[in-house]
């Protein structure tokens, strides 16, 4: 049995309550196309100093190797306005290089890249249903709450689940009106989005993809 200790590194602590449960459940899935038995351990939160990005992760690589002993480093950045391959071209590869003559034993040296278009709230918008549960709209059809496009075609997913959580609450009496804050639903969808939602947005299947790279890179997969 291989256990691997897997690092996650946000832009925000927000995105730690999302992305956590859902890095964990991604690498659980695809370490059974692995031939190999692999345990993922529990995914450890690396917290760094605010810097430019590339010395940042540099700190965050050498940190989850020396605090948590991680073999794979995950590195959320939203792409905002860029598009994915602006982000990696960027930010992303001029990490690479710096990776390079770095000490294995001191680095880590595989870097997963999370990157949900625009922002990773529209993660948040691939279960429609599951926001409508949570909000206490279930029976609100997806259009009268402004959710009904593809998440990664809006320009402000955040602001588009604030709205919908407006409008749920709209008309309600106050005895009815248990409202939730938008704050109150990053670890709750990030617990239950079923991952084959998210596997509708091409920035999630590149993320399995980057696991699937990560794991042939240590001879994990095929």
């Amino acid at each position: 049995m291989i256990q691997l200790v897997i690092g996650l590194n946000t832009e925000g602590p927000t995105d730690v309550r999302f992305l956590t449960d859902i890095v964990k459940r991604t690498f659980d899935d695809i370490a059974f196309e692995c031939p190999k038995d692999i345990e993922i351990l529990d995914i450890q939160h690396i917290a760094v100093q605010k810097d430019e990005f590339v010395p940042m992760i540099l700190e965050a690589s050498r940190k989850g190797v020396e605090d948590f002993g991680i073999s794979i480093l995950c590195v959320h950045r939203d792409a905002d306005d860029k598009n994915m391959d602006d982000v990696m071209k960027y930010s992303f590869l001029p990490l690479s290089k710096a990776l390079e003559d770095k000490d294995e034993a001191i680095y880590c040296k595989v870097i997963i890249p999370v990157i949900p278009v625009r922002m990773m709230e529209a993660w948040m918008l691939a279960d429609t249903q599951l926001l409508k549960d949570f909000i206490d709209a279930s029976k609100v059809p997806d259009g009268e709450l402004g959710i009904e496009r593809n998440p990664e075609n809006y320009a402000d997913p955040k602001a588009v689940i604030e709205e919908a959580i407006r409008k749920a609450s709209a008309g309600k009496t106050k005895r009815r009106r248990d409202v939730i804050g938008i704050a109150e639903l990053y670890e709750q969808i990030g617990k239950n989005v079923n991952l084959e939602n998210l596997r509708h947005l091409p920035s999630f299947r590149c993320f399995e993809e980057q696991i699937r790279a990560a794991f042939r890179r240590l001879n994990y997969l095929h």
